[in-house]
């Protein structure tokens, strides 16, 4: 991560940075994988990507970067993390329906923990940073969140 008063002093931070990286792995004898690499710009400038090299590979640009499963978008409004996670939590519930539906046999109390520990995490992961997106966005996950619990 590289921070400047624009992309090119920002990326050319970042380019002195990668090469610092590759001189050390290339010392301890330490393998890289650039093809698990990307490099994004988060600015709300309209600007176009600056190539980045490692390894002699440029790095392809994407709009999006995903760290410690939160997806960033370049101009950090969450709307493809927070859908990422409705279509996740649609599919652990779809998974679980068996157990959390309608005609499930468990108890009210056993459907609660089940959701508390599989769905509830899905959806509150990293919510301090998520949660402050518009309102459109975050109705996305409470749709998935409302429809889970009207089967409990």
């Amino acid at each position: 991560m590289a921070v400047g008063g624009d992309v090119a002093e920002a990326t050319a931070k970042l380019q002195r940075a990668s090469d610092e990286i590759n001189n050390w792995s290339r010392q301890w004898l330490i393998t890289l994988n650039e093809d698990k690499s990307t490099h994004a710009n988060f600015t709300n400038k309209r600007c176009p990507p600056i190539p980045k090299i490692m390894n002699n590979k440029t790095i392809p640009y994407s709009h999006t970067a995903k760290y410690l499963d939160v997806t960033l978008d370049a101009k950090l409004r969450w709307k493809v993390h927070v859908k990422k996670k409705g279509e996740e939590l649609g599919l652990k519930y779809k998974h679980m329906y068996s157990l959390m539906g309608r005609r499930s046999v468990l108890s009210t109390h056993n459907r609660l923990v089940l959701y508390k520990q599989i769905l509830k995490p899905v959806w509150t992961y990293c919510i301090q940073l998520w949660g402050c997106t518009k309102p459109s966005n975050t109705a996305i996950i409470w749709r998935h969140a409302s429809a889970v619990s009207t089967f409990m």
